[in-house]
């Protein structure tokens, strides 16, 4: 796992001190609202604009958790509320914000125990999607202060987008900083991803409101169709990347089954849906975040890094990548289980026929283009 050196992490420190004086000259920023998503992202955005010197790559987005930084064991999806004092979920109302000036008040008593929270994260984590490097043998301590007389233009740099980005839902926020940010070459699959992601989320949503009895706000039919639709533009986006192609049979294995467990979910009557099938769906995205989408991003991660540790970073995703596809089968193989248990595995009977007409078409097709 990917360490911050003492001068990396000293330097990451005092950015978090300037988003912290940001925040202070603004009455209406409560840290109430902070996530760690959000943090990283405000940390990538001065390490960018100021050319900043920490190693760091474009990789997974969201939680962090052991290992590598990026596994399944003590998940907090980017959904969840993350960081600092207790407050509302980020999810919970998208237009949510302090509802008087008393909670500039509660914003100052609550700046020190957010930094805390932050600035020394626990050994099993790492910021993310910024990987910093192994912390290097034998450094010597950094100087007190590494922004200098940058400190100020930081400062104002984060008083000026904060407004922005704070009260935004967290997915909206990372589509909108993928939209801006993610390299060229990965743009439209970071945010595809976040529309999956978002997807998953929704059925789960569904399927738990149905068990407890609840009128679902979306259609569990056409949120299915539309995860259908959001890997099919996931597989175009991979298989056409020189540079991910080899992820794709991984992928695409991992993509059938959450189609196929889905699938046979909005087969079944609301009134056959129970609980398990929520811890599945809970599952489902766990599975698609830390196994699927962690393939291509390894790969994406390799390639993009920077900074002064970079051939030790692209040295550790090549040690990764030596044994993930194996793992993600592993892992495949151990999901298609849970989706046996859950009675979620399709047989023939469960897929639609072919339609002759579109057959005879894409047929038609084919041959013209042989000719």
């Amino acid at each position: 796992m990917g360490h911050l050196s003492a001068a990396e992490r000293a330097l990451v420190d005092e950015l978090l001190d300037c988003i912290a004086e940001a925040m202070r000259r603004q009455d209406d920023v409560d840290p109430a609202y902070a996530s760690k998503t959000k943090l990283q992202k405000l940390l990538y955005l001065a390490i960018d604009e100021f050319d900043l010197p920490v190693t760091h790559s474009w990789y997974l987005a969201g939680a962090v958790v052991p290992g590598d930084g990026a596994t399944p064991a003590g998940l907090r999806s980017s959904f969840d509320d993350v960081t600092g004092p207790s407050g509302p979920s980020l999810d919970a109302d998208e237009s949510a914000a302090p509802s008087d000036t008393d909670s500039a008040a509660a914003a100052t008593d609550g700046f020190d125990d957010l930094l805390d929270s932050v600035a020394s994260p626990a050994d099993d984590e790492t910021l993310d999607p910024i990987l910093f490097s192994p912390e290097s043998a034998g450094e010597t301590d950094p100087s007190p202060d590494r922004l200098g007389d940058r400190r100020a233009d930081v400062v104002d740099f984060y008083e000026a987008t904060l407004p922005d980005v704070w009260y935004q839902r967290t997915m909206r926020f990372l589509q909108n900083f993928y939209l801006e940010h993610a390299p060229a070459a990965y743009r439209d699959l970071y945010v595809q991803s976040t529309h999956l992601r978002t997807r998953l989320h929704d059925v789960e949503t569904v399927v738990k409101a149905i068990t407890e009895g609840e009128q679902p706000t979306q259609s569990l039919d056409e949120l299915v169709d539309d995860v259908g639709l959001d890997i099919s533009d996931l597989h175009c986006s991979i298989q056409s990347s020189e540079e991910l192609q080899s992820t794709f049979d991984g992928f695409v294995r991992g993509t059938d089954l959450i189609e196929d467990g889905l699938l046979m979910l909005a087969t079944r009557s609301p009134d056959d849906l129970e609980p398990g099938h929520v811890a599945t769906v809970q599952s489902m995205q766990d599975f698609f975040f830390y196994y699927v989408w962690r393939f291509p991003c390894l790969h994406i991660s390799r390639e993009t890094a920077t900074g002064p540790s970079v051939e030790s970073l692209r040295a550790e995703r090549t040690d990764r990548l030596a044994d993930f596809e194996d793992e993600l089968q592993q892992e495949a193989d151990r999901f298609e289980r849970e989706l046996a248990q859950a009675g979620l595995i399709p047989d023939y009977t469960d897929y639609s026929p072919p339609d002759d007409d579109v057959t005879e078409t894409i047929t038609s097709l084919a041959d013209n283009y042989i000719e």
